[in-house]
């Protein structure tokens, strides 16, 4: 079972509330990119921190920070666009399918006015993730490119749940965010990209 499943909103709180206040008090770069103006968004190169208690990974749109000891991503948005809620809002959505269990779970907490976004942390090697959605199929990734690789992964899930994503606009679910658990995929970034 993945961490935090069945915790209290409380239990959330507590969690994002402990991140918030070290991540403020020790990193200037941190507090820049919660504050910071978000046209400007953080590089995928972003090296805000990573020590012994906190990690923080940037995507294209949000950053997330993971915290190993509690298991949890808490992720920001950064971008003009708000794809942390569009996410929050898909998992209302999906939670209620029969295809939960592609998906995992987000929590959503307000702290000190910040909306935080919470997931468990998934494990992910995408050389394991293309190997798995091109089983069968002859493909390079290094003759290949993001759309072919988003293809694979769509052609490796039920038809009926690529209809629900292409109604919820969740259009980028690719290798890097996807993870392989008990050989069935797991989506942990499914707020889609480009609005």
């Amino acid at each position: 079972m993945r961490k935090g499943k069945g915790w209290s909103s409380k239990m959330f709180e507590n969690e994002a509330k402990k991140m918030l206040d070290y991540m403020t008090k020790n990193y200037d770069a941190f507090c820049f990119a919660i504050d910071g103006d978000h046209q400007m968004g953080l590089s995928l190169e972003c090296e805000i921190c990573e020590d012994e208690n906190y990690s923080v990974h940037c995507g294209a749109s949000r950053f997330a920070v993971l915290d190993e000891e509690s298991g949890l991503a808490f992720k920001f948005n950064n971008a003009n666009y708000n794809y942390c809620e569009k996410e929050f809002k898909n998992w209302q959505f999906l939670r209620e399918t029969d295809y939960a269990d592609y998906f995992v779970w987000t929590e959503k907490v307000v702290i000190d006015g910040y909306e935080i976004y919470i997931q468990p942390i998934v494990e992910i090697s995408e050389d394991d993730n293309i190997s798995y959605v091109s089983r069968g199929i002859d493909f390079d990734d290094e003759d290949n490119d993001f759309m072919d690789e988003v293809d694979l992964v769509r052609n490796a899930l039920p038809a009926d749940l690529v209809e629900i994503m292409d109604e919820l606009d969740i259009n980028d679910v690719h290798c890097g965010n996807i993870s392989i658990e008990n050989d069935h995929i797991v989506i942990f970034d499914y707020a889609g990209y480009g609005f």
